[in-house]
């Protein structure tokens, strides 16, 4: 008996080391493609509006992936932009952007707390 145990024990713990790996690699998966919407800022005037979004989560406080889209009014994409923000593997929120509507372009500054903030334009069509 104490035999068969000791030939089970290594394929077993094989098996569930596998099963494991797979469940970690698949909810990473999930989260580093998942695009969440962190606020839209619009431009009556000028009948634009910016959308910031992140991709996927900050893992173990590593910096978080975001997308600014530059939208006409009927929706369509004008323009993007794709960026990191090192915020200490905290959530982002509407504080992570300030958006400055110039005559042809928008100024995006991006914030986080382990960075100093960056400037991108993203020109009207």
């Amino acid at each position: 008996m104490n035999r068969l145990r000791k030939r089970l024990f290594l394929p077993i713990c094989c098996i569930f080391l596998l099963m494991a790996v797979f469940a970690i690699g698949g909810i990473w998966r999930c989260s580093s493609e998942a695009v969440t919407t962190i606020a839209k800022i619009e431009n009556d005037d000028q009948n634009y509006s910016v959308v910031f979004q992140e991709i996927g989560t900050a893992f173990t406080f590593g910096p978080s992936h975001v997308r600014v889209i530059l939208e006409d009014g009927s929706g369509n994409e004008v323009s993007s932009l794709e960026d990191d923000i090192c915020n200490d593997g905290c959530r982002l929120n509407k504080e992570n952007i300030q958006v400055d509507w110039q005559s042809d372009y928008v100024e995006i500054t991006l914030f986080g707390k382990e960075q100093k903030s960056r400037s991108h334009q993203l020109h009207f069509a």
